[in-house]
């Protein structure tokens, strides 16, 4: 199983549907932009190279105040709306980045679920 890949190929799709700076690196995100990490891998078909993958999104605007980072959040959600379809619920939550100094960002939490299909190497 390739979980860089995967997470690539997630990011790629995000983006090319329109989301700017989506990273699966927390030093590489770019703000305003999306962090995307594994949360969960079903291996629920029988072709051993498909597989399900629930995507954590951390939607995370810079700190503008609290107004500013709400109105980045609502066109990151929109965004992310657009590009990955019907979203769940989405929680607010506050991300401390390595590259964005010592203090809290606003952000919102969700989850995406996609199918993987991985190559036979």
């Amino acid at each position: 199983m390739n979980l860089i890949g995967a997470l690539d190929q997630v990011a790629a799709a995000l983006t090319l549907a329109g989301l700017d700076n989506v990273a699966v690196d927390p030093r590489d995100l770019d703000l305003p932009g999306a962090l995307i990490a594994p949360a969960s891998v079903s291996f629920d078909t029988f072709d051993q190279s498909t597989y399900t993958l629930v995507v954590d999104v951390a939607l995370v605007a810079p700190d503008h105040g609290h107004r500013g980072g709400l109105e980045t959040l609502g066109k990151l959600v929109d965004q992310l709306r657009a590009a990955a379809g019907p979203l769940g619920e989405l929680t607010a939550a506050l991300a401390t980045l390595p590259n964005h100094g010592p203090d809290p960002l606003p952000a919102f939490t969700t989850t995406i679920t996609t199918t993987i299909r991985e190559e036979p190497s």
